[in-house]
């Protein structure tokens, strides 16, 4: 009887865990975006690959984006989120300034073009369920990458 007692209080315990951490569903990616679980040597953007990664984001939801024309601006693009969440951008360091709505943090990671290592700088901001909007990457630089985590 006491093991049947710790059984269900280890159910319980699962089960509420598991509410309070709720998995998020990505859906209605524009720009031919793509949701990938973010590791080392997963598809940055136009065939460039992650090479590190920061700890914290590795095993996460992340969306990416098609480059296009290089010389060009890129689009911004959306994507929707079923529950409430944290969203990670990877910016190309290259870029100038900072990405307005955003907060930049300490992390970064290095993603590789032609044998060469370039680094993203990272920002952060909290949504809502509903839509995510990322801004669009200026001519010379990749497209952002949109990492999502859940809200405790």
């Amino acid at each position: 009887m006491r093991m049947l007692k710790t059984v269900f209080c280890l159910l319980v315990t699962a089960a509420f865990c598991g509410s309070v951490m709720a998995d998020v569903t990505i859906t209605d990616i524009t720009a031919k975006g793509k949701a990938i679980s973010l590791k080392a040597g997963v598809e940055r953007t136009g065939g460039y690959k992650s090479k590190t990664v920061p700890g914290e984001l590795a095993g996460l939801q992340a969306v990416s984006v098609p480059r296009g024309n290089s010389g060009k601006s890129g689009t911004g693009y959306s994507f929707k989120i079923s529950a409430p969440a944290t969203v990670y951008l990877l910016v190309d360091n290259r870029l100038k300034g900072d990405i307005k709505g955003w907060n930049k943090t300490k992390l970064t990671a290095v993603w590789i073009a032609h044998k060469n290592d370039f680094k993203d700088k990272v920002y952060i901001k909290d949504f809502p369920a509903g839509e995510v909007k990322v801004p669009a990457n200026p001519a010379g630089i990749i497209p952002h990458m949109a990492v999502v985590k859940p809200k405790k």
